[in-house]
């Protein structure tokens, strides 16, 4: 579903899709006209884990837009005291609604730490069964006034940068801000779904509201965190940075960013709005990225600048002449010329049948599938995780970066230790085998010769190996590291070591 709306200042569009992984799309968004205003729009994505959640954000849709229409049929409103009287309208309104059932909801993950959503959702009676994010704003001349309650969002673009005009209302993002937790244990927090301000779930909601000035060029998205869960900040900033994004409609370059969550995964409903403020930037000020797609300059258009840079050549080098002939100690021979410094090239590869290992430890704390491991040079390493098949690929350190697909694949069959031996190799050729039983991963020459028995794994299965030689094992449903070291030099004062063991650089992972 998609809408679009202008003005002679402003221009307004937005795409809302059910995601690659949902059959049933629980987001709403709204764009509609306002007396006295520019723009007004409304984005909500009703609660997931609560009952008819696509109900509860039509609601509140529709809730807002009425209140204020009226708020401003009268004649000038204040807009933020507008927008206060549209969320608690809209809250009654939802929570007026009547519930789908009886049956009190089972308590999600992280009931103890108490979120307002869990203690209702904890509650018997039979009342605020639904809920919902909202984002609301409006725009009067060139000042934008917004509010927000949950974890959606509103961001402003300008020349090439994104600001976050919103903090979420969650109880991961609550760690966040307090330090007790990293925006990317965040996005892989089993808590990371738990709202602690929605409408509709308490009796009273306490929305924030901004308000922000515009300049021409700006551009305001609002989202629902179908977007912002499968894309980060930079790569939101990077598809709006796209020459041919810019020169798109508001409706169409939302259609874009909805497009990349859904090749990202589309693990949740997602919904995109953008105001375009008309005019532009000073080109100079703009800051993007090179759009391939886009036509390079004609030879006849950089004709002056060509002249200009020849003359100024011209100019340096006899200035130079007349300098070197004047003042002979400036003279210069060209066997006294220092060559330029040749660039280091690439470190060298390691020697893998040399290299020793220090014990597995911990790698990502996600469940994984012991039977599908792989590592990708320049990339990560790609593991399945446990229960719901997702491929996620982790960094160097370890740390989720994207979730690449999900798989429609059988649970693996029971491990049988006695039967279970998973193989891999290096760029060498040496090849490592994971023994389950065992609980042992052994490493073999080309001709089979064992180089190294790594020890201290309690149930070793599927195994992959890095361009610096360190070793990933999914041990007992972990993903598990045994980072490489060089070999040490020998002892003796006549023997040396190899060069291209000694110069291998430290495994990182």
């Amino acid at each position: 579903m998609s809408q679009s709306s202008s003005n002679s200042n402003f221009s307004l569009g937005f795409r809302t899709d059910v995601g690659r992984q949902r059959t049933n799309n629980e987001d709403a968004a709204a764009i509609f006209e306002v007396s006295g205003t520019d723009a007004a729009f409304v984005v909500c994505d009703g609660m997931g884990g609560l009952r008819a959640g696509d109900i509860a954000a039509k609601e509140a849709v529709d809730a807002v837009r009425a209140s204020l229409q009226e708020s401003f049929r009268a004649g000038n409103a204040d807009p933020i005291k507008a927008l206060a009287e549209a969320f608690r309208r809209a809250n009654d309104a939802v929570n007026a609604l009547e519930p789908v059932d009886d049956t009190p909801p089972a308590l999600p993950p992280g009931a103890e730490f108490g979120s307002p959503i869990v203690r209702q959702e904890a509650a018997t009676e039979k009342k605020r069964l639904m809920g919902t994010t909202c984002v609301a704003g409006l725009v009067i001349a060139d000042t934008l006034y917004v509010g927000h309650a949950g974890d959606s969002r509103a961001y402003r673009w300008r020349r090439g940068h994104l600001t976050r005009l919103t903090e979420d209302h969650s109880f991961v993002a609550e760690r966040v801000r307090a330090g007790d937790m990293t925006e990317a244990e965040a996005k892989v927090s089993r808590f990371r779904n738990i709202v602690t301000r929605a409408i509709g779930i308490e009796a009273t909601v306490e929305p924030e509201f901004r308000r922000e000035p515009l300049e021409p060029g700006d551009v305001i998205l609002v989202c629902s965190d179908g977007l912002t869960t499968m894309l980060d900040d930079p790569e939101i900033a990077n598809t709006l940075n796209r020459p041919n994004v810019r020169r798109q409609t508001p409706e169409a370059a939302a259609s874009f960013l909805v497009d990349a969550a859904n090749r990202a995964g589309g693990a949740d409903n997602v919904t995109v709005l953008l105001l375009k403020v008309r005019g532009e930037a000073p080109m100079s000020e703009v800051i993007g990225i090179i759009d391939i797609d886009s036509p390079r300059p004609s030879r006849k258009s950089g004709g002056a600048t060509f002249l200009w840079v020849l003359l100024g050549v011209l100019l340096t080098l006899t200035l130079l002449m007349a300098l070197f002939s004047f003042y002979p100690p400036f003279r210069l021979r060209i066997s006294e010329l220092a060559a330029p410094p040749v660039p280091p090239g690439p470190p060298p590869p390691p020697d893998y049948a040399a290299l020793t290992y220090d014990p597995p430890v911990l790698f990502n704390e996600l469940l994984a599938r012991g039977d599908l491991l792989s590592y990708s040079p320049g990339n990560g390493l790609y593991f399945v995780a446990g229960g719901t098949g997702k491929v996620a690929r982790l960094d160097p350190t370890g740390v989720p970066v994207i979730s690449v697909e999900a798989l429609e694949i059988p649970d693996p069959q029971p491990v049988i230790p006695s039967t279970r031996v998973f193989m891999t190799s290096d760029p060498q050729g040496n090849v490592y085998l994971s023994y389950t039983k065992r609980k042992v991963v052994e490493k073999k020459s080309p001709k089979g010769k064992l180089l190294d028995v790594i020890r201290g794994f309690k149930q070793p299965e599927a195994i992959a190996v890095d361009e610096n030689g360190n070793l990933f094992v999914v041990d007992f449903n972990q993903v598990k590291v045994c980072r490489a070291r060089p070999p040490k030099p020998s002892a003796s004062p006549t023997a040396t070591a190899s060069p291209t063991a000694t110069a291998s650089p430290k495994g990182q992972g």
